[in-house]
């Protein structure tokens, strides 16, 4: 064999070697804590009797849906408890965009009680934390939840 074929073969090994496991573990990671949110979305609706009829999962955390009794939970990535949010005690709800020049710093959605006081904020966005290419999905999945939490209230 001349050198190049023997390069070659040795730097394709070599990237065998090392972006397989690589990927696997990635892929397992996701795996895993897809497993984990879906099992805390399973034991929050046994738990308070429940049914998600709409459910979302973006960079930080899930958003799932009882259209029915007009809970929201919000369930963190990182092991933390779920926030459970009862759209019944909310009146007006409005997505927030604060912006640092172009670029968005914050994508929230600001939940007010009929007293005007903000009783709750999903944060969608936050610079530096999660995502930035994942952005315009981001906001198009903010504006839908501002949309049914709009029709709910």
């Amino acid at each position: 064999m001349n050198d190049a074929a023997e390069n070659g073969l040795i730097i394709g090994v070599l990237l065998t070697i090392i972006f397989i496991p690589v990927y696997v573990a990635v892929r397992n990671a996701r795996l895993q804590k897809k497993k984990r949110i879906n099992d805390e979305l399973t034991n929050v609706q046994a738990t308070h009797q429940l049914f998600f009829s709409v459910t979302d999962h973006l960079d930080s955390f899930a958003l799932a849906l009882d259209q029915d009794k007009k809970m929201i939970a919000q369930i963190p990535f990182n092991p933390t408890e779920a926030v459970l949010i009862n759209l019944k005690e909310i009146s007006n709800c409005w997505l927030q965009e604060k912006k640092q020049g172009k670029a968005v710093q914050l994508l929230q959605l600001q939940l007010r009680n009929k007293d005007g006081h903000t009783v709750n904020q999903i944060v969608f966005y936050k610079q530096y934390v999660d995502n930035e290419q994942n952005l315009k999905q981001t906001q198009k999945i903010a504006a839908q939840w501002e949309t049914l939490i709009k029709r709910l209230i």
